[in-house]
Order: structure tokens, then C-alpha cells, then sequence
């Protein structure tokens, strides 16, 4: 049975599952590749840009790979609540 893959999403574990043997490569953080790709296309500098995330252990080492400076905003509980479907607290 395949297992899901966190930050994959389901589409991407159905097709690993199906054609294991075809080799992939992934640009979800923390890969740095779509950072860097945003830089390279706004013909922006790392040291003059900022990432601002929600998560270190994605959007944090994603910026440390790609060298720019990162901003963690944390969300009020409430916020954190209502998005993970559970109401009322």
C-alpha cells in the first residue's frame, strides 16, 4: 500500500506509487528552488530580499538554503484553530 507523503500531497504519492521507478525531483520548501527562481525573475538581489513564513521547518530552511533573510510570523491561536476546522476555541 503507498503512504502518503506530507507536503507532497495526494496526486504526487499516487504517481510515485504507480511509476516508482521513474526518477523525480521535488521543489516544494524546503527546497530553495522556487526562492531562488522568484529572485532570479525580479532581478532581485537574496541579501535585498526578505521570506516571511509561518513554518521553520519549511519556510525557514527553505530561506537559509536560498540565503535570503527569513520574517516568522506566528498566528494568533484563533487563527490557528479556525484553520485546522475546529471551532469554538
Amino acid at each position: 500500500m503507498a503512504r502518503l507523503c506530507q507536503r507532497r500531497g495526494a496526486i504526487f504519492a499516487a504517481l510515485q506509487a504507480g511509476f516508482p521507478d521513474v526518477a523525480y525531483e521535488t521543489y516544494g520548501k524546503p527546497s530553495p528552488y522556487l526562492i531562488m527562481e522568484g529572485l532570479e525573475r525580479s532581478a532581485v538581489l537574496a541579501k535585498d530580499a526578505v521570506f516571511i513564513g509561518d513554518t521553520p521547518a519549511t519556510d525557514g530552511q527553505a530561506a537559509l538554503a536560498a540565503s535570503v533573510p527569513f520574517v516568522l510570523i506566528r498566528r494568533p491561536v484563533r487563527a490557528v484553530v479556525a484553520m485546522n476546522g475546529r471551532q469554538g476555541q
